[in-house]
Order: structure tokens, then sequence, then C-alpha cells
């Protein structure tokens, strides 16, 4: 019996003894923002927070693979129970580190295979969270696999964090974990879902400064600049909390719907709810130290004043350099965004011109970059406002952050319009940010236009007269009032950048010098240049975004021929294969009663008084231009005269020589009425549908090139058009009579 009540007493007191040491174990944990495989910024603070017992002594271990400890701190946990340790970082370099984190002496976490070196926050909406894997550049991380690639760390974001059971779930205040989180490396297969922009913005600035690079990309795309933002910052700007009001984002704490809705749905959502993201994504990555931020995001808010979206940009930068314990502004590299139709053709313009005042704003922090001049090519199912050329506006920003954040030689953020003036019946515009000096990437420089006091644009020829300035003319404008560059919704064609060592670096911004008064943008009507067999066009109907034949041909053969070219790299070849054959610029797409103008293209002609083009026969016989034939409004035809005649065709001689053809836009053929101008200044040309060049000969080897049109008055806006207006109204009808007198003269001789 003493035996029994001693093996009983024995496992009494064991139990009480191991009761007690589970008591004392600390219950501490890291949050799951941390995990093997991450990156920290070299030279900084190493920040680990979690959750412990309150009064905790938390202990954070840098150890080498010789198991030698590197560097450490301690703090205690605080009474709520949380913690926050640090220890200094090392410099970066390719050496992999365990870090031991312990309780009372008890370790409660080692992470293995950490780096230091640099990283970088990456957001925005969809052009940012556009994956890899559906970019134009994509190449298998697995099949392309290399030690360099497993030194650049990625920290994976859903696109939407569940709260509370829900990913459409809101939370009002800031949270400290992401559900389904996790570090990966650049080799990793799952990296065919990351943000394209980010992978390929780590993967050129890591090999740029040769260290481990990470990446923290946290994109939604949709998303609001109001759900980026913290409640302190929206509700310290009268002007934000306005917006937010307006759009029926705004929401107290004590009326805050913590149960959102998916997208589509009307109610509050992580899309647009203010701090939505912030709150999710954003709060819970504070503790690591970041070098900068890539940033593409505005579609959502293009409807939003340009005041308003500059003050929130301003409160974005603010409140993420006071949240990652930045020393001064956090740097932003950011992007204009991509060529899109939405209501006009100079919506996305309009924005991209303020998104470079807003960059004057802080030069010495943020580095604007665009993408306007590469074709938009888009994934199908994503729609036509995504880009799949991701590549280049990466490299862009990497380009951009290497001097501005790291110190290298050159300008860091794109050429912009420091001043002009207008002289010699030109305008001089000089650039800021111009690097080494003004280059054109190609012979000669392209989408820029011009425009007289009657602010009608026309396409412009431009040189680079210094290493800052071009000069900006065209003929048909003596006397210039404003020009432009790539003021299109669509203008991959422009090709001024900046340059380094004599090669390109960034691209211009778009711009327009006359901001304020009524006009008539110039849009980048490819076809008149005849230098590209294919166009990209953004239109209204996401249906007819694609590229597009610039040029076709009934009963001909088209070709972009260099041999053909009047002016430029290029020109329209035309090969007749009947005695009649016609060409016609795809601008203009559609059947006789289902004519759809792309949109990014001028279908309005009323403001313009003649268009012209080159023409050279190099057949054996003499080749007649029967007619510009204008098709209006589904099926009604204007057929202009040649200038100075009555007469619509114009014979082009077999002398190999070039020809300009001038057509009268202000007398036209109607049938056999002869128009001019109404006095009321409206046109039979204010919607064009279709333009067809008709010729007639035979063996026919015609090149056409260099479409330009005139506006009236040569842009001046003064009483001269109005003179001639009143001439030809009272006029055309007269010659319209007679000639109608005359043909009913001719009938009557042959009946009788």
């Amino acid at each position: 019996m003493k035996k029994v009540l001693s093996v009983i007493l024995a496992l009494a007191l064991l139990l009480t003894a191991l009761s007690a040491a589970a008591s004392a174990a600390p219950s501490a944990r890291l949050y799951n923002v941390y995990a093997d495989g991450m990156i920290f910024k070299q030279n900084a603070d190493a920040i680990f927070a979690g959750t412990a017992n309150a009064g905790a002594l938390i202990k954070a271990e840098l150890k080498d693979a010789s198991g030698a400890v590197v560097a450490s701190g301690e703090s205690a946990a605080e009474a709520d129970g949380t913690f926050s340790v640090s220890f200094p970082s090392p410099a970066g370099s390719f050496t992999q580190y365990t870090v031991e984190l312990s309780a009372d002496g008890a370790v409660f976490r080692t992470l293995s295979r950490v780096v230091f070196g640099e990283i970088w926050l990456a957001a925005g909406q969809s052009n940012m969270g556009y994956t890899y894997k559906d970019a134009e550049d994509y190449v298998s991380p697995a099949g392309s696999a290399s030690e360099e690639k497993s030194f650049i760390r990625l920290f994976r974001c859903p696109d939407l964090v569940e709260y509370k059971g829900s990913a459409d779930n809101l939370p009002a205040l800031p949270q400290n974990e992401i559900p389904g989180c996790g570090w990966m490396d650049a080799n990793d297969p799952r990296c065919d879902s990351y943000s394209a922009v980010a992978y390929f913005f780590a993967l050129d600035l890591a090999q740029s400064l040769d260290v481990p690079l990470g990446m923290v990309s946290l994109p939604l795309g949709a998303s609001s600049i109001l759900t980026w933002l913290p409640r302190e910052a929206i509700e310290g700007s009268a002007a934000v909390t306005a917006r937010a009001k307006e759009n029926g984002e705004y929401y107290s704490l004590a009326d805050w719907p913590e149960q959102g809705v998916p997208y589509g749905e009307t109610g509050p959502t992580n899309y647009f709810t203010m701090t939505t993201l912030y709150n999710k994504k954003v709060y819970p990555v504070r503790n690591f130290r970041y070098s900068g931020m890539i940033w593409y995001q505005g579609e959502t808010d293009i409807y939003w004043t340009d005041t308003e979206y500059a003050e929130a940009l301003d409160l974005m930068q603010d409140c993420y350099s006071e949240l990652f314990g930045q020393d001064g502004d956090l740097p932003l590299i950011w992007t204009q965004l991509a060529p899109y139709y939405y209501s006009d053709n100079e919506t996305t313009t309009l924005r991209n011109i303020a998104f470079t005042e807003m960059q004057l704003s802080r030069p010495d922090s943020r580095a604007l970059v665009t993408s306007c001049d590469y074709p938009a090519t888009y994934l199908e199912q994503a729609g036509a406002i995504h880009p799949q050329s991701k590549k280049p506006v990466s490299e862009r920003m990497s380009y951009a952050a290497q001097r501005l954040v790291y110190g290298r030689d050159g300008d860091y953020t794109l050429p912009t319009v420091e001043s002009f003036e207008i002289r010699d019946g030109g305008v001089a515009v000089t650039f800021r940010d111009a690097g080494d000096g003004l280059v054109c990437e190609g012979s000669y420089l392209r989408g820029f236009s011009i425009a007289g006091k009657n602010g009608v644009y026309v396409r412009a020829d431009a040189e680079i007269t210094s290493e800052n300035t071009v000069f900006i003319h065209a003929d048909e404008i003596p006397q210039p009032a404003s020009a432009a560059y790539a003021f299109a919704v669509t203008c991959d064609s422009a090709n001024l950048y900046a340059s380094e060592n004599g090669e390109p670096t960034l691209p211009a911004s778009a711009f327009i010098l006359d901001r304020e008064s009524e006009r008539v943008s110039y849009q980048n009507n490819v076809w008149t240049e005849c230098e590209e067999a294919q166009a990209w066009h953004t239109t209204s109907s996401a249906g007819y975004c694609a590229f597009y034949d610039t040029w076709t041909a009934n009963d001909a053969t088209v070709a972009i021929d260099p041999d053909a070219a009047y002016e430029g790299e290029a020109g329209l070849r035309i090969k007749g294969d009947c005695r009649y054959f016609s060409v016609s610029p795809t601008a203009f797409t559609g059947k006789m009663f289902d004519r759809r103008v792309l949109s990014d293209m001028n279908d309005d002609w009323r403001d313009y008084s003649a268009v012209s083009v080159m023409l050279r026969n190099d057949g054996e016989n003499d080749v007649t231009l029967k007619e510009l034939r204008v098709q209006t409004a589904w099926f009604f035809i204007r057929v202009p005269v040649v200038a100075g005649t009555n007469d619509t065709t114009c014979v082009i001689p077999a002398d190999g020589q070039w020809h300009k053809v001038t057509f009268d836009l202000d007398t036209v053929y109607a049938g056999d009425a002869l128009l001019g101008p109404p006095l009321d200044g409206s046109s039979s040309l204010e919607y064009i549908t279709g333009i067809t060049f008709r010729f007639e000969g035979r063996d026919a080897d015609v090149c056409l090139d260099d479409v330009r049109f005139a506006p009236r008055d040569g842009g001046k806006g003064d009483v001269a058009g109005s003179v001639k207006s009143v001439a030809l109204w009272i006029l055309n009808p007269v010659k319209t009579i007679l000639r109608f007198y005359e043909r009913i003269r001719a009938l009557l001789a042959k009946l009788f």
C-alpha cells in the first residue's frame, strides 16, 4: 500500500511540475507576414512584431551559417500583449541568415534563409495587379530558374483579403495580419500569378544593384485611391472627404458597414470604400522598411478633379512615409495612365498631363514615367484598359528608381514642358529633365500637332534644335497659337525621348500648350503618315480595340514601302489590278448601313477647309485620281473638288515625280449638286464614316504619302472665313443652277 501511495504521490508531483512549466511557457507568436525566405532592408532596423504574454522579454538574434550571433535586440511585450523587437540590419549581400526569436529565454520561432538587401512596395489597381503569366514578355519562372533569381524575394498577398470569414467583409480598423499571405522567390511557379509590373521591376533593379531585392505587392483591380488611405488622412482633407461622401464611400466609425458586398453589387466594397485596403493590406506590412514605392493607379478615379486626386496622392505619400518610418518622403515611382477611351479623346491625356504637374509639386521624392509610346495590346478577357506590355513601364520605373533613390547620374523623371515661345512661324518648346539631351527614336519626330487662334490642330513637323528644345511648325498654320504632343488617346507613334550617352531613356510626356480655350484636338491619324502597315486603335467599344491595317484596297494591292516615301521612312505603294481601283484608310470601318468609326480617329472635318495628298506615278501610263469620296452619316456621299477648279479629278502623269493634289472641302459635290458651307457654320462633313481615293489607269504603280489637313483661314479665326463662307453660299447655288440648266439643255438637244 505504501508503494502505491508513493507512486501516486510522485505522479501528482510530476503533473504539478508539468502544469507549472506549461503555465510559465510563453504564448508568443510572430504575425504571419514573417516567414522563411523573407527579406529585410539593408542598413536599417529589422523589426519583428507579434503577440506574447504581457511583460515577456522578447529577444531576436541574427545568426550566420556557423551559428554565430551577428546582431540582436530585445524588448518587453506591452500590457496589451503585443511586442516589437528589432536589431540593426547588416549590409546587403547574398548571405542567407537564420533569425531566432525567444520569449523569456524559450525559442518560439526560427526563420531560415533570411536575406538583406533592398525592398520595395508595389500598389495600385489592375494594371499593377495584371499577372506575370498574362504579360507579353512572360517566361516560365521555373523554366528560367537561376541562383540570382532565388535572391529576389516576393511577398504574396491575396487580391481580396479575408476578414471575419469573408473576403467581402470590411474592417473598420487597421489589421495586424493578412490571411493567406506568404513569401517566395522569383523561381517559384506561383510567380505566374504575381504582379507583372512588380516582377519585371524586381528583375531589372536586382540586376542593376547586385543585391537581394524584395517586393511587397498589394494591388487590387478597380480600387480607388480612397481605399489606400487611412481614416485620419481622409478626414484631414476637406476635398478628399467631400469626394468620399459624394461617391457614397465615406463612413464614420459609428456607422461602419463591416459586412461588404462583392464587386458589381450595390453597397460597400473592397474596391471603393474608404480605408479598406489600407486596413487590410498596407497596415499589416508597416514594420518593413522600404526603399520606395511603385504606384500604377488612377483609372478608377479618372473623373475626380485634378485637384482632388493631387491632394489624395500627397496624403498617401505623407501617411505612408510616417507609417514606414521614412526619414523624409517615401520615394514614389509612378506612371501615367494607359491609353484608354473613356467618353472622349481627351480625358486620359488631360489626366496624364495633370500627373506631370503633380510630379513637379514634389520633384525630389517622385519620378513619373509614361507608357503612351508603345502599342496597348491587351489581354482580351481583361479588357482594353489593360496593356499586355508591362515590361517597358517596369524597366522605366527601375531606371527612375536607380537615379532617384540610388544616386546614379541622370534625370529620373520623364521630360515635360518648361517653357515655350511662338516665333518664326512655329512654336519652340523647351523641356526640363531631358537627360543628356532630347533624341528622336526614328528618322523623324512624330506625334506633334499645331493650331492657330481658332484652336483647330493639324499634324505638325518638328525638329530638335538644341539639347532641350523642339521647334514645331506646319505650312498649314502660318500664325500658330498653340502646339501639342501625343495628344490622343492612342499615340504610340510618339517618339521624343530623353537620352543618356546618346541612347533613348524615358519618353517625353504628352502636352497641350493651350489647355483653357475651346479646341478641336488633333487625333493621331496614323493613316495620314503612311508609315505603318498596322496601327493599334483604342475605341469606346472594347470589341473594336485591336490592330488594324492602316490602308485597304479594292482591285489593287497596297504595301507600306520605304521606296514609296515622300518624307519620313515609308509611303503607300498602290498597284492597280484593274482599270478602276481604290484605296481607303481603315480608320473608318463597317458596311454601308453599319458604319463604325474608330473613335480614337478624327471623324469631324467641318473645321478643315482643305486636305492634300502627295502622289507619284511610277508606272508607264498616266493615272487619273477620279475623286476623293467622303462618306458621311450612313450612305451620303460628298466629293470635294480639286482646289482652284470645279472638277473632282486630277491626272497624275507617268513622270516619276511627286505631285501635290489639294481638295477644297468647302466645295463638294453631293450627286450633281455643288455645295458650299452653310451660313450657320455647320457642315455636311461633321461626321465622316468613310474615305476613298478612287483611281483610273492601266497597270498602275502609284505611291501615296503625306495626307495633310488645313484649317479654315490657316487657323487665324478672323473674319476672312466668314466672308468666304458667304461668297460660297451665294456662288455655289448659282453654279449648281447653271450646271443643272446645262444638263437639261443637253438632254433636250438629244431629244429634239
